[in-house]
């Protein structure tokens, strides 16, 4: 080659050099611009939007660490957040109805504060049953859950995941194997509380419902854990938008203190006692891998032919979630080999006085109604009619194309046009979110969220009108309870068989 092509191949490389790095330049550029934009456009943020030190991380676990560890860390976490709610009170930071203002006035059940990991405990455990709640949530999430469990005489542990419950900045920092090491300490000590030889139940809302997965996958592949012998589920996190994956970019500028709010993808008013308002970008990538990571699991199985020793799962979906992707969910019952598996979804409102308003019909519902390769069942709560609001349960058992409709006693309420995902697993007089109308006197809290309507010029509240119009309690919990029950029951009594189950049920 002679000296002149090396030449002119060396320029044309400089020249393309040039040109990529102004091209990385404009895009960087292009970035700050709008990240200052958006600062400016978002509100400020306050000290409880600083990263949580001294979290749990799964770096932490020794083989002497135990769960008694883990409590002990929380309580440290929860003395520190106290003396600095006493500062931020002495700086006049905290509104009445605030997160941490407020919140003595809010529902502390028997003594309980359900930020905290929550244990409940009959005298002679017949089970144990180790709950987990959603992203940005509480252990409160599964309040109701806890309870139905622990009224079995299940040793029942409602597991606040690392980053939660304390402070939002706290979700800045943590990591989808942290929840993951949690979960494996809080089950191991369930266990144990509960008896060997007892049942191991294993819940979960959202998030917690994809670490459930996620958990009873990896049981199954001989790593590290327990099998559960059953598996509950409020609509679990098993897909999410695909454009979570660009969540962690914020990284490439936030790490600069002027672009400290890049790291945020909202940053709300904390009024919720039990969850947080504003949500970090590093929530949003972690759930988006925790995803990844269930359905790399499940594949595995599938290589394996092993997938039908997942434990059997009851799985109730709101057709209409904002949240995380029902159809996901509806796929994932389509794979499973297991007959006393269900999933049991919540349709929209069908009633033809208000179905003009709504949209669509939602995909996870054309998944139930065909017949082919299903093995579980599966339910649909719906209208009677078009003409009626009263709602009936349509059966499929397996792969069978036609469905068995039975009676619920239940109908939509007025004005109420579908379930959300905040909803689902809220019982109707639930103090904080429930129905003002249903909930005892002695138990209101100082704002009863379930049904706020307010009232005003448009862009005057603190809080979206979009978010106050979200339903937060479930009319259709009575069924979820009576399917629970039925369920926990007959593995209790050791009586398990596919069709036995859903006639009890009835």
């Amino acid at each position: 080659m002679t000296r002149e092509r090396l030449f002119g191949k060396a320029a044309l490389l400089k020249r393309w050099a040039k040109r990529f790095g102004l091209m990385a330049a404009a895009v960087l550029v292009t970035l700050m611009a709008l990240s200052i934009y958006r600062a400016r456009r978002i509100p400020a943020l306050e000290p409880w939007h600083e990263p949580l030190a001294g979290e749990f991380t799964r770096w932490k676990v020794s083989g002497d660490y135990a769960f008694e560890d883990y409590l002990a860390l929380e309580d440290r976490l929860f003395a520190r957040l106290q003396e600095e709610i006493g500062r931020w009170k002495e700086q006049e930071l905290l509104h009445p109805l605030h997160r941490f203002g407020g919140h003595d006035g809010m529902l502390v059940s028997g003594g309980i504060d359900w930020n905290r990991t929550v244990v409940l405990e009959p005298e002679s455990p017949r089970a144990a049953a180790v709950l987990v709640h959603g992203l940005s949530d509480s252990p409160y999430s599964l309040r109701a859950a806890a309870e139905i469990f622990r009224d079995m005489e299940c040793y029942v542990l409602c597991l606040r995941l690392p980053g939660h419950g304390v402070q939002p900045g706290g979700l800045l920092n943590t990591h989808w194997k942290d929840w993951q090491a949690a979960l494996r300490l809080a089950v191991s000590h369930a266990r144990e509380e509960a008896g060997a030889e007892t049942p191991l139940f294993l819940g979960g809302y959202s998030m917690g419902g994809a670490l459930a997965v996620d958990y009873a996958a990896t049981a199954i592949s001989g790593e590290d854990g327990l099998k559960p012998d059953g598996v509950l589920l409020f609509s679990p996190a098993l897909g999410v938008t695909p454009m979570a994956f660009m969540a962690d970019w914020h990284r490439a500028l936030s790490w600069i203190p002027a672009f400290e709010k890049n790291r945020w993808q909202d940053i709300g008013f904390e009024y919720d006692p039990y969850k947080y308002n504003s949500f970090t970008k590093n929530a949003a990538y972690q759930i988006y891998r925790l995803t990844k990571e269930v359905e790399m699991g499940l594949r595995a199985l599938e290589k394996k032919g092993r997938i039908g020793e997942l434990p059997p799962l009851l799985t109730f979906q709101s057709n209409v979630d904002s949240t995380v992707s029902a159809p996901a969910v509806a796929r994932l019952h389509a794979r499973l080999r297991n007959p006393e598996s269900e999933l049991v979804l919540f349709d929209m409102n069908q009633y033809s006085a208000v179905r003009e308003f709504l949209r669509g019909g939602g995909r996870a519902w054309d998944a139930l109604k065909g017949g082919g390769e299903w093995s579980s069942r599966r339910t649909l709560l719906t209208n009677r009619s078009p003409a009626s609001r009263e709602v009936v349960a349509q059966t499929w058992r397996g792969g069978e194309a036609s469905p068995v409709a039975e009676e619920t006693g239940l109908s939509w309420p007025a004005e109420v046009f579908s379930l959300s995902h905040v909803a689902l697993p809220f019982r109707m007089d639930d103090p904080v979110y429930g129905d003002p109308g249903l909930v005892d006197e002695r138990n209101v809290s100082v704002l009863t969220l379930g049904n706020l309507s307010l009232r005003g010029e448009r862009d005057l509240f603190l809080v979206p009108m979009s978010t106050l119009m979200r339903l937060r309690h479930n009319p259709f919990f009575p069924y979820i309870e009576q399917r629970l029950r039925s369920a926990v029951n007959r593995r209790l009594e050791g009586e398990v068989g596919g069709d036995a189950e859903i006639e009890d049920a009835r």
